[in-house]
């Protein structure tokens, strides 16, 4: 497998992924359907994200997108195919950000996480430092950052 840069040519792929991925966890078509538009990966999503994928035999299996602002990134999507989870590749994929991320010189990682992959990104050195309301009742959206 390999990490590569993505390009807009991969944005049906992406969304897919991504609205695959975020129903594993077993949210209902009501919630999947308030999400539609910031989980639908556009060609115009790469002029304001870099995408990186981790691809195996031409198929995309996981990526993530991240935008700079000033001196700190803010992660927009870390997605796995849910048959390619608990292998190692979201580690991947958050290692490689980090790698990126040190060499542009920037200090801070932000994101919101699906309260589903919090525990993963504890994991992986994320502190949570807040939390954001949500469209949905009682549901909150972990806020998150890393320290370069």
């Amino acid at each position: 497998m390999v990490i590569k840069k993505l390009e807009s040519e991969h944005a049906e792929a992406l969304t897919n992924l991504t609205f695959i991925s975020k129903a594993y966890w077993g949210y209902t078509r009501m919630q999947m359907d308030l999400w539609k538009d910031e989980l639908t990966i556009t060609t115009d999503s790469f002029r304001a994200y870099q995408f990186y994928g981790l691809v195996k035999e031409n198929q995309i299996v996981g990526f993530y997108s991240y935008q700079i602002k000033e001196d700190q990134c803010y992660l927009d999507h870390l997605f796995v195919h849910p048959e390619h989870l608990h292998k190692g590749h979201g580690k991947s994929l958050v290692k490689d950000l980090h790698s990126r991320i040190r060499s542009l010189k920037k200090t801070h990682i932000y994101l919101y996480s699906d309260p589903h992959a919090e525990n993963f990104y504890l994991k992986m050195g994320y502190k949570r430092v807040g939390q954001k309301t949500t469209a949905i009742k009682d549901r909150y959206l972990p806020i998150m950052t890393f320290y370069l």
